[in-house]
């Protein structure tokens, strides 16, 4: 097994910061722009054994990737587990640490086992690791520039808004955002 870790202090509370992991439309805004990835399915949040079934395009074809959440701790942790996917395994810990009451650190610990055994990992790991650092950079890089964003919105309450476009590129991108601030903050 190869493993990826990155971690990342931000200015936010571990409650905040569990909360908006825990919200709807958050996979979809911590999805890279440049994947181009569809949710097929959806069972739950984050909590024991909600699923996520999604499908990825690489080149010409779509890779479905199936992924059960297990070892939630309330404001502290869970973790997703392929079922099915393009990996031999994967398995992806999402941890929330206090430092104090206005700080928290990000940590995300992936384990992972390539295809096709030792050709994959020979061949593929390092391309995986790049992959990996390039992806958790954008995701800690949004989800601190969404903190930041539903803090300075948060003075206009709830709001129904209708977007027009709303399955296209920018649509589904704002659609994601507006739906994780849904619900406020602690």
């Amino acid at each position: 097994m190869a493993f990826f870790k990155k971690s990342t202090s931000l200015n936010v509370s571990v409650e905040k910061l569990f909360a908006y992991h825990a919200r709807p439309g958050v996979f979809e805004r911590l999805a890279p722009p440049w994947e181009q990835i569809e949710i097929v399915k959806k069972h739950g949040g984050i909590e024991n054994d909600a699923t996520l079934v999604f499908r990825i395009k690489k080149g010409p074809i779509w890779i479905f990737w199936e992924a059960r959440h297990r070892d939630f701790v309330d404001g502290s942790q869970f973790c997703d587990v392929q079922v099915r996917g393009p990996f031999a395994a994967w398995s992806h810990l999402h941890r929330f640490e206090r430092i104090d009451n206005r700080r928290s650190n990000l940590v995300d610990h992936v384990e992972y086992k390539l295809p096709i055994g030792m050709l994959g990992a020979w061949l593929g790991n390092r391309p995986t690791q790049r992959m990996l650092e390039r992806m958790f950079q954008f995701r800690h890089q949004r989800t601190r520039n969404d903190l930041m964003r539903h803090d300075q919105f948060n003075h206009l309450g709830t709001k129904r808004i209708a977007i027009t476009g709303a399955n296209g590129l920018v649509g589904r991108a704002l659609t994601a955002f507006l739906t994780s601030r849904s619900t406020r903050c602690p």
